[in-house]
């Protein structure tokens, strides 16, 4: 399975959710990127953000929907992991 079929139907998956994708151009209009980051050594934005904002948070674990995605395509999901 190609990543561009992988990436599809995960596309697919989320609107099929509910969820409306937007771009980065409106996402960055959110107020939330207003203020100055505090630097944590993580790549989570969530994580980095609750950290910025002298908050607690544990990162959310990926839907079921993913990670039964991951674990059927375990093999192709690591070839574009490299």
């Amino acid at each position: 399975m190609s990543l561009t079929l992988i990436c599809g139907q995960i596309g697919k998956d989320v609107k099929g959710r509910g969820y409306q994708l937007i771009t980065l151009e409106q996402a960055l209009k959110d107020p939330v990127y207003q203020f100055p980051d505090k630097v944590q050594d993580t790549s989570d934005w969530l994580a980095n953000w609750s950290f910025s904002k002298g908050k607690q948070f544990e990162s959310p674990k990926p839907p079921e929907f993913i990670r039964r995605f991951i674990r059927t395509n375990r093999e192709t999901v690591r070839y574009y992991e490299k």
